[in-house]
């Protein structure tokens, strides 16, 4: 696994106290928050299905390997802090509005349209067949309606983890990829 410098993610907590931001890291089994758990950061956790473990010394708090970091809040200052921390981050990281109010900070490389390119290769999927790939919540979310009901079992713990191709005039589960 790819990860963020281990002195990076304390850099990162005191950013983004200073400039006001919501931070937050992964574990497999919660969203560690380093600063006060805000709208942004519920979000998360409700898109996830993964509680938030607010940890007041995330500084200390945070000594395992981490593969990325989350800034949340207002899409503006998000908007306004991006170039700042790319610029001061450039030569270690990779840093991304996945959502206007997600800024994401991810090892230097770490780049999900080299990764998909991986992935179709694996799979054996022209690009020019792909039209979208999400997770299966994020599916579900855009296309499922309350009427609709769910097409297939998946584990509730991972439902974010099931990668999803749609091709076209098809959909494809992956499955677990390791």
């Amino acid at each position: 696994m790819t990860c963020l410098p281990s002195y990076l993610p304390v850099r990162l907590w005191q950013d983004a106290k200073k400039y006001g931001l919501g931070i937050l890291t992964y574990t497999e089994d919660e969203l560690i928050a380093g600063t006060k758990p805000d709208s942004y950061m519920a979000l998360e956790s409700r898109i996830s299905h993964i509680p938030i473990a607010y940890h007041e010394d995330f500084g200390r708090f945070v000594n395992f390997p981490v593969n990325g970091c989350l800034f949340t809040g207002l899409p503006e200052d998000i908007e306004a802090i991006e170039p700042v921390l790319s610029h001061r981050y450039f030569h270690e990281t990779q840093i991304f509005r996945s959502e206007p109010c997600f800024l994401e900070v991810v090892p230097k490389n770490v780049d999900k349209a080299y990764s998909l390119k991986h992935l179709l290769e694996i799979l054996g999927i022209g690009r020019e067949e792909m039209v979208c790939c999400e997770t299966a919540l994020m599916i579900f979310l855009c296309f499922v309606t309350p009427d609709w009901g769910w097409p297939w079992p998946m584990p509730e713990s991972r439902s974010r983890m099931w990668p999803i191709i749609l091709r076209k005039g098809t959909m494809t589960m992956t499955g677990w990829l390791r």
